[in-house]
C-alpha cells in the first residue's frame, strides 16, 4: 500500500513538473515611457509574449518586485488575449515604477511564468514653447572650438557664439565667474595683462531655459630674450655679466675666460678659440716640398724598376710599415681628429661655423682639411633650438621674428632653417603654429 502511494505521488509530481514547464516567454517586454497626466492605452498584448506547446490558456497578472506602483494603475483584460492598458490618475507625478507580469493556466494556477522586469516611467511634460526655446539654445556654436587656449601676456583673445535668435534671449560672458561688461554681445574679445589660466564662459538665457559654454585660457610670458642653448648668450637686451658661468653677448675668450673657455687643445687669439697645432705642410717650405717630390718620384721609379727585375718579392716591405722621407724620419698620416675636437666643442659655445673655419684657416689648416674635419661631425645638435622655437611660437611670436633673433644670438641661417623644417616634420598633425615657408 505504500509503495502504491509513493508511485503515485511520484506520477503527479512528474506531470506537475511537466505541465509547469509547458509555459515559455517568447520574447522580453520593453519598457514604457510617456508624459505625466495622461494615460497610454493599448500598450501591449500579453498573449504576443507567452505561448505553450498544449495551448494553453492563460490569465494574467501583475507583480511588484521592489515597491507599490502606485499611484500607476494597471488595466489588463480578463480574456486570454492580455490587452493591457496604462492608466496615471495623478497629473502632477513624475517618476518611474517596475513591475512584472505573470501568466497563469486557468486550469491549474500552479503552472504560470514570471516575465522580465518591466520600467514605467512617467516624464515631465514640456509645452509646445518650451521647446521651440530649447530648440534655439540647442543650435549654439562656439568659436574657439578648442576648449582650451593658449596665448601671451598682453595678446587678446577673441570668443564667439552662434545661435538662432529669438530675438529675446540673453547673452552673459564671465572671467573667472565674475560678469564683464560684454553682455548681449555675441562676440567677446578679451586681452589679459596678467599670467595666468583663467575661465572664460557665455551663458545664454531665454525665458526659463539657459545654455552655457566654458573655455580655459591659459596667458603665459612673452618670450623671453633666454639663449637658444644651455650656458649660451642671452638673445637680446640683457648687460652680459662675466663669471655667471654662462656666455653670454659680447663675451668671448678674451674679455671673459671664466664664461668662454677654450677646448683643451685651442686658445684664445684675436677673441677667437683656435687650434693650437700646424700642419707640416703649412710650416714647410717650397723647396721642401719640391725635394719631397723629387724623392718620391725617384722612390716610384725604383718599385718600378725592382718589379720589373724581379727583385719586387725579395726586397717589398710591409704595406703597414712606414715611409722614410730623405733625412729618416717617418712621414706621418696628418691627424685631422685634434681639429674635428676643436670644430665640434667650440660650435656647442655658439661659435658660427663660418668663424670657426676662418680661424682654423688663419692657424694653418687648410680648407681641404677644414672641411674634411666638417664632414666628419655629425649634425649639429639643434634640439634646444627647436625646443625654444617651438616653446615661443606657442606664445605667438612670428617665425619671422624668432629667425632674425636666434641669428643674432649666434646661431646660423642654415640651422634656424632647419630647425624649422624639423619642427614641421615633427608636427604633420598641424598642432604647431607657422607663418612661413620653409625652403
Amino acid at each position: 500500500m505504500r509503495c502504491k502511494l509513493i508511485l503515485s505521488f511520484l506520477i503527479l509530481f512528474v506531470l506537475q513538473t511537466v505541465t509547469a514547464a509547458d509555459i515559455a516567454q517568447t520574447q522580453t517586454i520593453g519598457n514604457f515611457e510617456w508624459a505625466q497626466d495622461s494615460d497610454l492605452n493599448n500598450a501591449l498584448r500579453l498573449k504576443d509574449y507567452f505561448s505553450s506547446t498544449a495551448e494553453l490558456r492563460y490569465r494574467y497578472d501583475i507583480i511588484s518586485p521592489t515597491t507599490s506602483i502606485s499611484p500607476i494603475n494597471i488595466e489588463i483584460s480578463s480574456d486570454s488575449d492580455g490587452d493591457v492598458n496604462f492608466k496615471s490618475p495623478d497629473p502632477n507625478f513624475i517618476g518611474g515604477k517596475y513591475i512584472a507580469f505573470m501568466a497563469y493556466e486557468y486550469s491549474n494556477e500552479s503552472n504560470n511564468l514570471t516575465s522580465n522586469t518591466v520600467l514605467l516611467n512617467i516624464t515631465r511634460e514640456i509645452p509646445e514653447q518650451a521647446q521651440e526655446l530649447e530648440k534655439i539654445l540647442n543650435l549654439i556654436s562656439v568659436s574657439p572650438l578648442q576648449d582650451t587656449i593658449n596665448i601671451a601676456q598682453g595678446d587678446t583673445q577673441s570668443f564667439g557664439i552662434t545661435l538662432e535668435s529669438s530675438g529675446n534671449e540673453t547673452i552673459k560672458w564671465y572671467i573667472n565667474n565674475e560678469l564683464t561688461n560684454g553682455s548681449n554681445e555675441r562676440t567677446f574679445l578679451y586681452t589679459s595683462e596678467n599670467v595666468g589660466t583663467f575661465s572664460v564662459k557665455v551663458l545664454v538665457e531665454l525665458s526659463e531655459l539657459s545654455a552655457q559654454h566654458i573655455w580655459t585660457l591659459t596667458v603665459s610670458e612673452k618670450a623671453s630674450p633666454t639663449s637658444p642653448t644651455e650656458g649660451s648668450s642671452s638673445f637680446i637686451g640683457n648687460n652680459p655679466e662675466c663669471g655667471n658661468q654662462i656666455k653670454e653677448e659680447g663675451e668671448d675668450c678674451q674679455s671673459c675666460p671664466q664664461d668662454v673657455k677654450c677646448a683643451s687643445n685651442a686658445e684664445c687669439q684675436n677673441s677667437i678659440c683656435v687650434p693650437l697645432q700646424q700642419t707640416a705642410a703649412s710650416s714647410s717650405s717650397l723647396l721642401t716640398i719640391v725635394i719631397i717630390i723629387v724623392f718620391l718620384g725617384i722612390a716610384g721609379f725604383s718599385v718600378f724598376f725592382i718589379y720589373k727585375k724581379g727583385f719586387f718579392n725579395k726586397y717589398k716591405k710591409s704595406k703597414d710599415e712606414p715611409k722614410k722621407d730623405s733625412k729618416g724620419e717617418i712621414t706621418q698620416k696628418l691627424d685631422i681628429s685634434v681639429l674635428k675636437d676643436y670644430l665640434m666643442e667650440n660650435m656647442k659655445k655658439g661659435f658660427s661655423l663660418e668663424d670657426l673655419k676662418k680661424a682654423a684657416m688663419g692657424r694653418g689648416w687648410s680648407e681641404e682639411q677644414v672641411n674634411s674635419a666638417l664632414s666628419t661631425i655629425p649634425q649639429s645638435n639643434i634640439e634646444p633650438l627647436k625646443n625654444y622655437i617651438k616653446e615661443n611660437l606657442k606664445k605667438g611670436y612670428s617665425e619671422e621674428q624668432l629667425e632674425k633673433t636666434t641669428v643674432d644670438a649666434g646661431w646660423t641661417k642654415p640651422q634656424v632653417e632647419q630647425a624649422f623644417r624639423e619642427i614641421k616634420n615633427d608636427n604633420t598633425q598641424g598642432n604647431t603654429p607657422s607663418n612661413r615657408k620653409v625652403n
